[in-house]
Protein backbone atom coordinates (compact mmCIF):
# COMPACT_ATOMS: atom_id res chain seq x y z
CA UNK A 1 0.00 0.00 0.00
CA UNK A 2 1.59 3.22 -0.66
CA UNK A 3 1.99 5.84 1.93
CA UNK A 4 0.13 9.40 1.47
CA UNK A 5 3.05 11.49 1.03
CA UNK A 6 0.96 15.02 0.84
CA UNK A 7 1.01 14.28 5.07
CA UNK A 8 4.09 14.72 5.29
CA UNK A 9 4.51 17.21 2.73
CA UNK A 10 1.96 19.71 4.43
CA UNK A 11 3.45 19.16 7.33
CA UNK A 12 6.70 20.13 7.07
CA UNK A 13 6.18 23.05 5.51
CA UNK A 14 3.85 24.33 8.55
CA UNK A 15 6.66 23.40 10.86
CA UNK A 16 9.24 25.35 8.72
CA UNK A 17 6.81 28.54 9.38
CA UNK A 18 6.86 27.98 12.80
CA UNK A 19 10.33 27.79 13.32
CA UNK A 20 10.95 30.65 11.15
CA UNK A 21 8.68 32.87 12.82
CA UNK A 22 9.68 31.78 16.80
CA UNK A 23 13.47 32.52 14.79
CA UNK A 24 12.32 35.99 13.98
CA UNK A 25 10.64 36.76 16.77
CA UNK A 26 13.71 35.80 19.31
CA UNK A 27 15.96 38.07 16.59
CA UNK A 28 13.53 40.91 16.68
CA UNK A 29 13.54 40.68 20.94
CA UNK A 30 17.85 40.82 20.48
CA UNK A 31 18.22 43.74 18.16
CA UNK A 32 14.96 46.09 19.72
CA UNK A 33 16.77 45.60 23.25
CA UNK A 34 13.31 44.06 24.73
CA UNK A 35 15.19 41.42 26.79
CA UNK A 36 18.31 42.54 28.87
CA UNK A 37 20.65 40.70 31.00
CA UNK A 38 20.32 41.17 34.42
CA UNK A 39 22.92 43.14 35.71
CA UNK A 40 25.68 42.24 37.83
CA UNK A 41 25.04 42.33 41.21
CA UNK A 42 27.01 44.56 43.29
CA UNK A 43 28.72 43.64 46.44
CA UNK A 44 26.53 44.90 49.71
CA UNK A 45 28.95 45.33 52.61
CA UNK A 46 28.47 44.86 56.52
CA UNK A 47 29.60 48.10 58.06
CA UNK A 48 33.17 47.26 60.18
CA UNK A 49 34.34 48.55 62.97
CA UNK A 50 36.86 50.96 61.10
CA UNK A 51 34.26 51.68 59.00
CA UNK A 52 31.87 53.22 61.46
CA UNK A 53 33.72 56.21 61.15
CA UNK A 54 32.63 56.70 57.75
CA UNK A 55 29.02 56.45 57.91
CA UNK A 56 26.86 59.20 57.66
CA UNK A 57 26.30 60.61 61.31
CA UNK A 58 22.86 60.37 62.10
CA UNK A 59 23.21 62.64 65.61
CA UNK A 60 23.50 65.44 62.75
CA UNK A 61 20.33 67.19 62.73
CA UNK A 62 20.67 68.02 58.80
CA UNK A 63 22.16 64.26 57.73
CA UNK A 64 19.29 62.49 59.87
CA UNK A 65 16.39 64.65 57.51
CA UNK A 66 18.38 63.60 54.93
CA UNK A 67 18.44 59.94 55.93
CA UNK A 68 14.78 60.44 56.94
CA UNK A 69 13.85 61.66 53.26
CA UNK A 70 15.75 58.88 51.72
CA UNK A 71 13.92 56.55 54.28
CA UNK A 72 10.63 57.75 53.35
CA UNK A 73 10.67 57.54 49.52
CA UNK A 74 12.62 53.95 49.75
CA UNK A 75 9.52 52.75 52.01
CA UNK A 76 7.01 54.23 49.12
CA UNK A 77 8.96 52.85 46.51
CA UNK A 78 8.60 49.52 47.71
CA UNK A 79 4.86 49.77 48.97
CA UNK A 80 4.31 51.51 45.89
CA UNK A 81 6.01 48.70 43.18
CA UNK A 82 3.78 45.59 45.63
CA UNK A 83 0.96 47.33 45.61
CA UNK A 84 0.99 47.59 42.05
CA UNK A 85 1.57 43.60 41.84
CA UNK A 86 -1.27 42.93 43.75
CA UNK A 87 -3.39 45.39 41.50
CA UNK A 88 -1.76 43.95 38.40
CA UNK A 89 -2.69 40.18 39.91
CA UNK A 90 -6.33 41.32 41.57
CA UNK A 91 -7.41 43.10 38.05
CA UNK A 92 -7.24 46.35 40.19
CA UNK A 93 -9.40 44.88 43.38
CA UNK A 94 -7.45 43.31 45.66
CA UNK A 95 -9.47 42.26 48.97
CA UNK A 96 -8.60 44.82 51.94
CA UNK A 97 -6.75 41.72 53.67
CA UNK A 98 -4.67 41.27 50.82
CA UNK A 99 -3.08 44.83 50.86
CA UNK A 100 -3.10 44.66 54.61
CA UNK A 101 -0.92 41.49 53.97
CA UNK A 102 1.68 43.54 51.79
CA UNK A 103 1.85 46.08 54.64
CA UNK A 104 2.21 43.56 57.27
CA UNK A 105 6.05 42.44 56.61
CA UNK A 106 6.83 45.39 55.15
CA UNK A 107 9.16 46.83 57.35
CA UNK A 108 11.06 43.77 57.81
CA UNK A 109 11.66 43.60 54.22
CA UNK A 110 13.24 47.03 53.64
CA UNK A 111 15.13 45.89 56.32
CA UNK A 112 16.40 43.45 54.53
CA UNK A 113 16.36 44.36 51.48
CA UNK A 114 17.97 48.31 51.87
CA UNK A 115 21.33 49.76 52.17
CA UNK A 116 23.03 52.64 52.37
CA UNK A 117 24.32 53.78 48.23
CA UNK A 118 28.25 53.63 48.54
CA UNK A 119 30.00 56.74 46.56
CA UNK A 120 33.74 56.56 46.17
CA UNK A 121 34.20 54.06 48.97
CA UNK A 122 32.00 55.91 51.44
CA UNK A 123 28.35 55.58 52.57
CA UNK A 124 25.98 58.23 51.46
CA UNK A 125 22.53 59.23 53.09
CA UNK A 126 20.84 57.59 50.39
CA UNK A 127 18.93 54.33 50.79
CA UNK A 128 19.16 51.74 47.93
CA UNK A 129 17.70 48.42 46.91
CA UNK A 130 19.71 48.50 43.41
CA UNK A 131 21.95 45.17 43.67
CA UNK A 132 23.78 46.62 40.80
CA UNK A 133 25.11 49.88 43.44
CA UNK A 134 27.61 49.05 46.27
CA UNK A 135 25.21 49.80 49.38
CA UNK A 136 26.38 49.65 53.39
CA UNK A 137 24.65 47.62 55.51
CA UNK A 138 24.69 46.84 59.33
CA UNK A 139 25.38 48.56 62.32
CA UNK A 140 22.53 51.13 62.84
CA UNK A 141 21.62 51.24 59.35
CA UNK A 142 19.34 48.21 58.50
CA UNK A 143 17.43 49.44 61.97
CA UNK A 144 16.77 53.17 61.13
CA UNK A 145 15.20 52.21 57.97
CA UNK A 146 13.25 49.64 59.77
CA UNK A 147 11.97 52.38 62.24
CA UNK A 148 11.04 54.48 59.89
CA UNK A 149 8.99 52.26 58.27
CA UNK A 150 6.96 51.50 61.27
CA UNK A 151 6.54 55.59 61.99
CA UNK A 152 5.34 56.02 58.51
CA UNK A 153 2.50 52.81 58.11
CA UNK A 154 1.36 54.08 61.93
CA UNK A 155 1.16 57.17 61.77
CA UNK A 156 -0.37 56.76 57.36
CA UNK A 157 -0.47 53.45 56.07
CA UNK A 158 -4.67 54.36 56.07
CA UNK A 159 -4.06 57.49 53.63
CA UNK A 160 -1.51 55.45 51.98
CA UNK A 161 -3.75 52.71 50.62
CA UNK A 162 -6.96 54.89 49.93
CA UNK A 163 -4.24 57.42 47.87
CA UNK A 164 -2.97 54.16 46.19
CA UNK A 165 -5.69 53.34 43.44
CA UNK A 166 -5.58 56.85 42.45
CA UNK A 167 -1.71 57.30 42.54
CA UNK A 168 -0.50 54.03 41.14
CA UNK A 169 0.85 54.99 38.05
CA UNK A 170 3.58 57.57 39.44
CA UNK A 171 5.62 56.69 41.91
CA UNK A 172 6.69 60.68 42.39
CA UNK A 173 2.86 61.32 43.32
CA UNK A 174 3.00 58.78 46.11
CA UNK A 175 6.11 60.00 47.30
CA UNK A 176 4.90 63.78 47.47
CA UNK A 177 1.86 62.80 49.14
CA UNK A 178 3.62 60.37 52.07
CA UNK A 179 7.44 62.23 51.94
CA UNK A 180 6.66 65.35 51.72
CA UNK A 181 2.81 66.43 52.48
CA UNK A 182 1.92 63.99 55.40
CA UNK A 183 5.43 63.16 57.18
CA UNK A 184 6.70 66.57 56.05
CA UNK A 185 10.81 64.80 56.44
CA UNK A 186 11.56 66.04 53.16
CA UNK A 187 10.18 69.25 52.97
CA UNK A 188 11.94 69.72 56.21
CA UNK A 189 15.39 67.77 54.99
CA UNK A 190 14.96 70.49 51.31
CA UNK A 191 14.56 73.06 53.86
CA UNK A 192 17.78 72.32 56.29
CA UNK A 193 19.53 71.83 53.11
CA UNK A 194 18.72 75.17 51.44
CA UNK A 195 20.25 76.63 55.10
CA UNK A 196 23.58 75.17 54.93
Amino acid sequence: RPRDVSVLYCATPRAMRTILVISLLLVATLVSGAYRPKPEKRPTYQAREEQLDGLPDHGDPTVRAQLECSACKALVAQLYDDLNQLYDLRHGRPKHYEVVEVTEHMCARVRDTYGLLMRNNMATTEFSRDEAITRMKGSWINAFIEGRCGEILSHYEEPIVENFPRMRTRLANLQKLVCYKLDRKCAAAEYTHEEL
